[in-house]
This record gives C-alpha cells, sequence and structure tokens, in this order.
C-alpha cells in the first residue's frame, strides 16, 4: 500500500514552520511520501521549503484556488510513483504518532470488506476539544468504529486511486470552498463509498490569507453552484431558502464556520453578495455546461 500525503499550501509560512517538520517525521516513520503544493505564494513558504528539502512542486496554471492546487499535487505525485491513496491536507493541521499506523490498519479493514473505496474521512478536531486530541489512545482504537457516511471533513481525507481515475480531477471552478462537497457528491454518483475513521487531526484555523469578504463571497456563490451541479429543484429550494434563514434570521445561532463565513460581513454585504451570486449562477447556467465529469 503506496500512501501521499499532499499539504495544500498558499501563503501559509507560518503553519509550515510550526507543523511540518512534526509532520514529516510521522511521514518517513509510516513509509508515507509528503509532498507540499503550493500555489505560488508570495511568502517565503517555497524558501522554507527548499532549504529544509521538503519535496514541492508550484501550481503555475492558469487556474488558481484549492481544487486547482490538489489537482496539481496530484498531477505533479504522479509523474514518479503510482501511489494507491493521496491524503489531501490543509497546512495548519496537527497530527500525534500513532494516527497514521491506526490509518492504515483502517485501509486494509475497509479493503477486505469493499472493493470500491473512494474517500476516507478523519475526526476534525478543533481548539475547544484540545484535550481530547492530546489524550486519544490509538492502542485503544478500534476498526468498528468506522462509518459509512455521505462526506467527511473537507480539511484532512484520502482518495483512492481508482476513484481518482474514475470520476477525474476536482472541479477547479471552485476556487476554494465547496469543491470537496463536490467531489463527495461525485464520488456517490460513480458507486463509490465514502467512510470516516473518526481518527482524531488538529485543525487549528483557517489557513486562507484571503481576506473575509472573498472568502465569503465564494462560499455564496459556490454553494448555489453546488446546488445547480448536484441537487435537483427540490432541494435546491432547500438550500436557498436554509441560506435565507442564515443570513435573515436574527434568532440563527450556529456558530459553525460556514454558518460565519455566511453572515460575518454585515447586512449590506450580505444582501449585495447573495444577488451577486444569483446573477453569477444564472449567467454560468446560460453560458456553459455544468461539470459532469
Amino acid at each position: 500500500m503506496t500512501i501521499c500525503l499532499l499539504i495544500i499550501n498558499y501563503n501559509g509560512l507560518r503553519f509550515l514552520k510550526e507543523y511540518l517538520c512534526e509532520i514529516t517525521e510521522l511521514c518517513k516513520k509510516n513509509q508515507i511520501t509528503i509532498i507540499v503544493s503550493d500555489d505560488n505564494s508570495s511568502d517565503e513558504s517555497i524558501d522554507y521549503l527548499s532549504k529544509n528539502n521538503i519535496n514541492y512542486t508550484i501550481n503555475i496554471s492558469d487556474k488558481h484556488g484549492f481544487a486547482a492546487n490538489v489537482n496539481n499535487g496530484i498531477k505533479y505525485a504522479n509523474t514518479f510513483s503510482n501511489f494507491d491513496y493521496f491524503i489531501i491536507a490543509n497546512n495548519d493541521i496537527a497530527i500525534r504518532d500513532g494516527l497514521f499506523e491506526r490509518m492504515k490498519d483502517a485501509l486494509q479493514f475497509l479493503r477486505c470488506k469493499d472493493n470500491k473505496i473512494g474517500i476516507v474521512g478523519f475526526d476534525e478536531i478543533e481548539k475547544n476539544r484540545y484535550e481530547y486530541f492530546e489524550s486519544f489512545d490509538f492502542n485503544q482504537y478500534t476498526n468498528n468504529r468506522i462509518a459509512i457516511k455521505s462526506e467527511v471533513p473537507g480539511f484532512f481525507f484520502i482518495l483512492s486511486r481508482e476513484l481518482i481515475s474514475t470520476i477525474g480531477y476536482m472541479d477547479e471552478e471552485y476556487f476554494m470552498y465547496g469543491e470537496d462537497n463536490d467531489y463527495f457528491a461525485r464520488t456517490l454518483k460513480a458507486n463509490y463509498s465514502i467512510y470516516n475513521t473518526f481518527l482524531p487531526v488538529m485543525h487549528y484555523s483557517e489557513s486562507s490569507s484571503i481576506n473575509d469578504k472573498i472568502t465569503s463571497w465564494h462560499v455564496y456563490r459556490n454553494t448555489f453552484l453546488f446546488a445547480q451541479k448536484n441537487l435537483n429543484l427540490i432541494k435546491t429550494c432547500r438550500l436557498f431558502f436554509a441560506f435565507i434563514n442564515i443570513i435573515y434570521n436574527p434568532f440563527y445561532r450556529n456558530n459553525s464556520p460556514s454558518s460565519l463565513r455566511i453572515r460575518r460581513n454585515g447586512f449590506i454585504s450580505n444582501n449585495y453578495m447573495l444577488i451577486k451570486s444569483i446573477i453569477w449562477n444564472l449567467n454560468y447556467f446560460l453560458n456553459s455546461k455544468p461539470n459532469k465529469k
């Protein structure tokens, strides 16, 4: 079983300095190839990677963003090895010794029961669960905790080589936010399975250096792009009204990262982005076929 860990980076020098060294050592210990796919960072990320002999590739294509950077990393990795699995990881993550051993056991277990493994996910640990992350006993973990899911957290997940060969790469139209959910939907449509191991991986923060309004705009735009590509009319209407509820309901108290990205820019900006996203999606629908990879 050959595995490649792809760290997706853009102007994330502070995260590389803090977490990459330990991750690299754990990869060496567990015979996992590590590659950093960089989206042409303007900070000193490339210099840092070069000086520390970290294998990296730079996305110099016309398309940029998370999806394009993931695709770039996979294509680069395929030039020198035929990996069975790719771990797609944000740059602001931390892992503990024991994760990769249990992960490999879980993959072996799944391979014995399912010949169409598509995606395997992990438990996203945020700062308020740090004690759980530090105290997790990998020796007590059993594979009966693995559950089949329709999606998994998009900050750290595994793609199988067979899945990529079947449904292709991520849709680069999303740029950022929503490309993982789109890929999950395409996975299920191709009759591949999605599992969550619930093995813990620490996720510290949003790693994007792009400002709040731009990231929120992509959440608005891509929510409806996802709907027109993957949902029927009834589900699209439900999604739209759920979106409206998040924006306009003064009693809405869900403080998940996705909800905060929708609400955080104020009433006027939220209205502007909502209208702009609807117009953008109408134009996309009328002028190009939705990607049906």
